[in-house]
């Protein structure tokens, strides 16, 4: 679940501060399905690939699959340089590899830093709007500074503790889980309903109003 949340951007206010520069009549519902059968696909799709080749590694190993490597960082890092070498030619694919991890983190950067600035200019639009060149530099010159410690000799530690109490897992869950009662029991469900309508045309399908409800705060609980 947690996995799905990390995917989507959902509880990071990504998907709110990009869908913001929208216009107010933009068909929301529509971008939201065509987002979560995609990611879904490509999680399948990533998902198939991981496991083949951890099926193969454990194949050759003649171990378990769950004795190849743990979830966490050593899955890009370890198993798949490794799984690389093996496919010729492996110095294109190592390329392409660490091309694609590389291409993947500055545009997570993108979306997480994209967020935060929208997020504090909005704020004080008065005070930052006019330095938001300078402010965006600033900040992200900050977190550069923040995220060096991660990349010295004991700096997995670090990267793992971050990852597991400030980015994913239950962190992230509860997170969404607050996010989603404010949502839907404090702001109030039908309300909420009713501000879509209001910005697409027409009522979204019953079945979102469940899940807003109760299906969502069901099974993050359950989680």
């Amino acid at each position: 679940m947690t996995q799905s949340f990390f995917s989507l951007s959902v509880g990071f206010g990504t998907l709110t501060t990009y869908s913001s520069y929208n216009k107010f009549r933009h068909n929301t519902n529509k971008d939201a399905l065509i987002i979560s059968f995609a990611d879904t696909f490509t999680s399948l799709l990533a998902g198939t690939v991981i496991f083949s080749i951890l099926g193969y590694m454990a194949h050759s190993k003649e171990v378990d699959v769950g004795d190849v490597v743990k979830s966490g960082p050593g899955l890009a890092f370890l198993v798949y340089p490794e799984v690389v070498l093996t496919i010729a030619p492996s110095p294109l694919w190592a390329f392409l590899f660490f091309v694609m991890l590389l291409t993947l983190g500055i545009d997570s950067q993108f979306c997480g830093v994209e967020s935060l600035m929208t997020g504090l200019v909005d704020n004080w639009p008065e005070l930052l709007q006019p330095h938001r060149k300078k402010f965006t530099l600033a900040m992200t010159i900050v977190m550069f500074l923040l995220g060096l410690p991660m990349i010295t000799r004991n700096g997995i530690y670090v990267f793992q503790l971050m990852d597991f109490y400030a980015a994913s897992g239950m962190s992230l869950l509860w997170c969404v889980f607050f996010q989603t009662i404010a949502i839907c029991w404090v702001f109030g469900a039908r309300r909420f309903y009713d501000c879509i309508e209001e910005m697409i045309g027409y009522r979204v399908n019953y079945y979102w109003f469940v899940c807003w409800v109760a299906l969502a705060p069901a099974f993050m609980v359950v989680r």
